[in-house]
């Protein structure tokens, strides 16, 4: 019997289903498809949303630590120079050595080191003149009118950032320093470097663990789709080697 003739005879509710399934299912089949893509468009942009969180905790995490490193450092190398010329000074008060030969030692040994690639460290007095330096051309200069000198002059002790450019280089970098005031002699010893000579100071082991550890939701979004953790860890920034990047 033909389709035609089946149909006709069929009784009219039966009809009526046949006509209903017939315009419902495509309508299903595009409802489908478009629920899908509004879907996925909300997956797509909560795991954006959670890609720039985590990047913004993290870097948040690195210059946290870097900044704290970098601060340990200086100071400490700050501090233990200040006792070394304390040291000095007490001989001067004993009168094992003059004035002139206690300063003398102490500048010696404050111009023999040199912190990270490029760091020294110099004194200035509350006046602002350079009473230590490295560069013999800077040595007895009176800066009171460059901001960080100025900036030493009013607090004495502390940390400090600021930017600067030496003759011949093509632009300021940023450079970090610790001071810390001698009184006796007038002297703010100051330890300082660029930043970004600190690379071998700063362990990125310490805070490593806590970068990777970092978790993405793994919460279902409207329509029950559930973000992959896989998908979400493929995501994260990585290295050539596709490990995590780790910068100072």
């Amino acid at each position: 019997m033909e389709p035609r003739k089946i149909l006709s005879n069929l009784p009219i509710r039966y009809k009526i289903v046949i006509a209903c399934t017939a315009l419902f299912v495509p309508f299903a089949i595009l409802a489908g498809a478009l629920s899908y893509s509004v879907m996925r468009d909300a997956l797509e942009t909560r795991i954006n949303f959670e890609l720039h969180n985590a990047t913004a905790s993290t870097l948040n995490l690195v210059q946290t630590s870097v900044r704290l490193s970098i601060r340990n450092y200086l100071r400490s190398v700050a501090e233990t120079n200040s006792e070394i010329v304390n040291s000095f000074y007490q001989q001067q008060l004993k009168g094992k050595l003059t004035e002139t030969e206690a300063k003398t030692r102490a500048t010696e040994v404050l111009l023999s080191q040199q912190i990270a690639k490029s760091g020294y460290l110099y004194c200035v007095d509350s006046k602002g003149t350079i009473t230590v330096h490295p560069e013999a051309g800077v040595l007895g200069r009176k800066l009171s009118d460059v901001p960080f000198v100025s900036e030493q002059m009013r607090r004495k002790t502390g940390y400090t950032e600021y930017d600067w450019k030496n003759p011949g280089e093509p632009m300021a970098r940023p450079k970090a320093l610790w001071m810390t005031y001698f009184e006796p002699w007038d002297w703010i010893i100051s330890a300082t470097a660029y930043r970004d000579e600190f690379d071998q100071v700063v362990n990125i082991d310490d805070f490593r663990k806590s970068i990777e550890s970092l978790q993405f939701m793994d919460s279902p979004v409207p329509g029950g789709i559930s973000i992959p953790m896989e998908e979400s860890r493929r995501r994260r920034p990585t290295g050539k080697s596709g490990g995590l990047r780790s910068h100072p």
